[in-house]
């Protein structure tokens, strides 16, 4: 059954937040309903749509109320390439209760709205905490194989107790580093937006070490992320004497700190910049209120097994997870991403395509940027 009110509005991305008139009013209650959401996170932002549009996505915002009530909604964006329009509702839709009718009116508002814009594809990934999962989507028509490139499993630390429960939680060679790394004289300072260029070029240095493409690919993606979340993102980075060495790009929204991206170029190594900067990070997000720090990122059959119990520590080893566990982090897996085809004829050919690298990663290129 269909709520009071169901509204659907194109985003101009400049300003958005700051409008004034209905869109504005509404964007804030979007923004104010995800905040206070469990399911809440910013990749359904007004916000992030801004970001988003540097890279040719467009936002489309959809939202439904009961008796003056945000009941739902979701934020799709929208990217014209060579095979036609494709969707992306990332995190979403977020609703403020999820039960079994709720969830299927949701999933049918985002394909009413798919086949009202003429989608030649569809990419949903439900909110990290949803109950949504595949057996929900195959209802609807969703293809089965998840799509590559997308994030489903991630490495998440509790910053419960303050700097004295981070400190508790760490390994202890962890701490041993943390030790060396103040013995070596590494101090943590907050960067400015000037800052952000000095960021850029340390994280292209850490993608150049790992083989993969900078993301986003010039430093205007970091100003854009800057820009649109204003107060609710923060660069920390370890320094060295007068040497920034090392940065992390931190965005907070609701209980949740995200470790957006990060860099170093691999000088003073003996001085474990990073270990440092990395615990400073959750100390500071759990100073401005954050429950949680998210380090965004973690082999998907690695978290499997570990949350099995199995003993996957000479696998671990070798991988930059191993980092992220001495800090106390530890796996979470995420729903995956499915992609929906308004033809049903077009979904087992989908199947077949994703199942086939070298096709799969053109459908990586699309989404990850």
């Amino acid at each position: 059954m269909r709520s009071d009110h169901d509204t659907t509005r194109r985003w101009p991305c400049a300003g958005s937040v700051e409008l004034e008139g209905p869109l504005g009013e509404r964007a804030r209650a979007w923004e104010e309903f995800l905040l206070n959401q469990p399911q809440g996170q910013y990749q359904q932002s007004m916000r992030w749509a801004r970001v988003k549009q540097g890279d040719g996505w467009q936002g489309l915002l959809h939202l439904w109320d009961s008796a003056g009530r945000i009941e739902g909604g979701f934020l799709l964006l929208i990217k014209a390439t060579r095979w036609g329009r494709i969707g992306f509702v990332n995190k979403g839709p977020v609703l403020a209760r999820e039960g079994p009718e709720s969830v299927r009116d949701a999933l049918r508002r985002v394909l009413d709205v798919a086949r009202t814009e003429r989608l030649r594809a569809l990419v949903l990934q439900p909110p990290d905490r949803s109950s949504i999962r595949w057996e929900d989507l195959r209802h609807f028509g969703f293809c089965r194989a998840p799509v590559p490139g997308i994030i489903d499993a991630t490495l998440i630390a509790s910053l419960d107790g303050g700097r004295e429960g981070i400190l508790a939680r760490l390994s202890r060679t962890a701490r041993k580093q943390v030790r060396s790394a103040l013995r070596h004289g590494v101090g943590i300072v907050e960067g400015t937006r000037s800052d952000l260029p000095r960021f850029f070029e340390l994280m292209c240095h850490t993608c150049r070490r790992q083989g993969v493409t900078p993301n986003p690919a010039n430093v205007e993606g970091i100003y854009r992320r800057w820009d649109a979340f204003q107060s609710q993102v923060k660069v920390l980075f370890a320094r060295i004497g007068e040497e920034l060495v090392a940065g992390r790009l931190l965005i907070c929204f609701g209980v949740t700190c995200t470790s957006e991206k990060k860099g170093w170029n691999e000088r003073f190594p003996e001085a474990h910049p990073n270990t440092l900067l990395s615990v400073e990070a959750m100390v500071r997000a759990a100073e401005w209120g954050c429950r949680y720090m998210d380090f965004a990122a973690m082999d998907r059959r690695l978290a499997e097994r570990m949350l099995r119990g199995e003993d996957v520590e000479k696998e671990i080893s070798s991988t930059r997870y191993n980092f992220n566990l001495r800090l106390g982090a530890r796996p979470f897996l995420l729903p995956c991403a499915h992609v929906w085809m308004p033809r049903a004829w077009q979904r087992p050919w989908v199947d077949w395509v994703l199942s086939r690298r070298w096709l799969a990663r053109q459908l990586e290129r699309i989404m990850s940027r």
